[in-house]
């Protein structure tokens, strides 16, 4: 422990030879923590238990060195059962398997052909077991498995809508539906909630901006949307929309509830600190659980990016990130384009720390983020024909200028 883990109250839980922890999970008795860690950098994840004292290091993984990820939410309510995905069975197919910790044996799920599946969640009853199947980015179903089912099958229950983006969301309390994200109503993603009696979907949101992550608890639904590139949350209860207090502007990269939906517990990422955990409540409005910022950060106030607009071919309007220098001008301007198409340049503190340290005092800095703005894991639909091709439709070279935001 060194003393800046002495002033936040923190400690080193692990001490791993040349491991790394990677996922993270509380144990279902809240005594301990279930994680994954590669050795070296392999890439090739053990499964690991540790009590909350540091002590009790335990290997809960079995079989050779493969790829093991921990489902959304690994353990099933009443705790006993532990859901991973590996590909240890065939190096290029993501299995399932459902351990029982009770007696520490394994049931496996195998997807069908082309498909490779990662476990979400379990019901709350413990019936059913919820899981993507993904065939490229712009091509993932929803499975469901019954796990009083001997022989596991896994049934599509999106299949009917065709070949689209459909990702698992949160269960209902009583386990008779669960929420996801889905492009088959448009161009973005919206929240869709699928009843498992009628075997139906019905639209929930209808924003013109896509979905970034959902959290339900009882009748409190919590979205964000993706805005411009910066995360914006949503919340109803009892279908009526509810007034939040304003969020630092950043990116979300997580959310969770309390037990009474009453406060949201976020982890978000902004331009001025590190990706922190925070808390929403409707008495307080928003405020930090930790602080992990450097301590040169701390004495600084670092630069915020405006969110701007402009025009480009065909009337499209693409958004981009606008870094203003705090002293007085005329000031040059630095035009930093991102790797894309398919990445999105966003508010975040690991790209708006390098721009004000070297940038912000004597120039200012302009990130376009994408014309495809509104970014999922994969490209609007209607924009994938313009990945990689200029204004005549012609593969654009990588040198191509980009002109229109030198113009404006």
């Amino acid at each position: 422990m060194d003393d800046s883990d002495r002033r936040r109250g923190t400690a080193p839980l692990t001490r791993l030879e040349g491991q790394a922890a990677c996922q993270l999970a509380w144990w279902p008795d809240d005594k301990g923590l279930v994680f994954t860690a590669d050795r070296n950098g392999d890439e090739q994840y053990r499964i690991y238990r540790i009590g909350t004292d540091g002590e009790e290091l335990t290997e809960i993984s079995a079989g050779p060195d493969c790829q093991r990820v921990l489902a959304d939410i690994p353990f099933g309510a009443e705790g006993r059962y532990l859901l991973f995905a590996a590909n240890d069975r065939d190096r290029t197919v993501q299995d399932i398997l459902v351990r029982d910790l009770s007696d520490d044996t394994e049931r496996r799920i195998v997807p069908p052909d082309g498909v490779n599946f990662t476990p979400a969640s379990m019901s709350p009853d413990g019936r059913w077991l919820l899981a993507a199947g993904v065939r490229s980015n712009t091509d993932v179903a929803i499975y469901l498995i019954d796990l009083t089912d001997p022989d596991l099958d896994a049934v599509c229950v999106t299949a009917e809508h065709g070949s689209g983006y459909f990702a698992p969301g949160p269960w209902t309390l009583d386990s008779t539906a669960f929420y996801l994200s889905t492009d088959v109503w448009g161009e973005f993603t919206a929240i869709g909630r699928y009843a498992l009696g009628e075997a139906s979907m019905e639209r929930i949101t209808n924003d013109d901006w896509d979905v970034e992550h959902i959290e339900a608890v009882g009748e409190m639904l919590v979205w964000s949307l993706n805005h411009g590139g910066r995360s914006v949350l949503r919340a109803t209860r009892n279908g009526t929309e509810l007034t939040l207090a304003g969020l630092p502007q950043g990116v979300i990269d997580a959310i969770a509830l309390s037990p009474d939906g009453e406060q949201i517990v976020l982890e978000i990422d902004t331009p001025r600190r590190p990706s922190e955990l925070g808390v929403l409540d409707p008495a307080g409005g928003f405020r930090y659980l930790t602080d992990t910022r450097p301590p040169a950060v701390q004495v600084i106030d670092p630069v915020e990016p405006d969110l701007i607009t402009y025009s480009s071919s065909g009337g499209r309007r693409i958004h981009a990130l606008l870094y203003r220098p705090s002293t007085s001008g005329p000031h040059p301007v630095v035009l930093s384009v991102h790797g894309g198409p398919e990445a999105q340049e966003r508010p975040e503190y690991a790209y708006a720390a390098s721009t004000s340290t070297s940038f912000m005092r004597a120039s200012r800095c302009w990130h376009p983020t994408s014309p495809l703005h509104g970014l999922r894991p994969h490209p609007p639909k209607a924009h994938i024909p313009r990945l990689g091709r200029d204004r005549s439709g012609r593969p654009r070279s990588r040198g191509s200028p980009p002109d229109h935001a030198s113009r404006h």
